[in-house]
């Protein structure tokens, strides 16, 4: 591939687009005194709260010490808190306090302002194969061996 095309090669297109929608992200959750993966892991647990550290680490596909530093972070801005895990002496489950719970509509307002951002001019039809072909290249790459 010559130096043109590795610009546009579609791996260097999607690291571009993780980069900026990163980027776009730290600024909306700046803007509500979070990091950008704090919102991720608040969706989580607005899901489903009172879940283990691991599940919300493979929930959000982070590795296990990366979770751990950022609930230390919203442990400290009075977002969640851990509580041992009553079936598992070793581990803890992580609730969201009532201040977790109220950021709730800022942080999916956010999320909804960049997905607009990101798709200004896509039709209905656009973002639901972008979607699709997400989903399969997520799935892809979960799926393929490390070689």
């Amino acid at each position: 591939m010559d130096e043109e095309g590795s610009h546009t090669s579609i791996g260097h297109l999607l690291a571009q687009v993780c980069k900026l929608s990163r980027d776009r992200s730290r600024v909306l959750m700046g803007g509500i005194g979070l990091y950008c993966g704090q919102g991720v892991a608040l969706q989580q647990l607005w899901h489903k709260d009172g879940i283990t550290q691991s599940e919300l680490a493979h929930g959000v596909r982070v590795a296990p010490a990366t979770v751990t530093i950022s609930l230390q972070r919203m442990e400290k801005l009075g977002l969640i808190e851990r509580r041992p895990d009553p079936h598992d002496q070793r581990g803890s489950r992580v609730f969201l306090t009532e201040e977790g719970r109220s950021l709730r509509e800022r942080v999916e307002g956010n999320w909804h302002k960049l997905e607009g951002q990101a798709l200004a001019g896509f039709t209905e039809g656009d973002r639901t194969l972008l979607r699709q072909l997400l989903l399969r290249i997520r799935d892809n790459l979960g799926q393929a061996k490390i070689q």
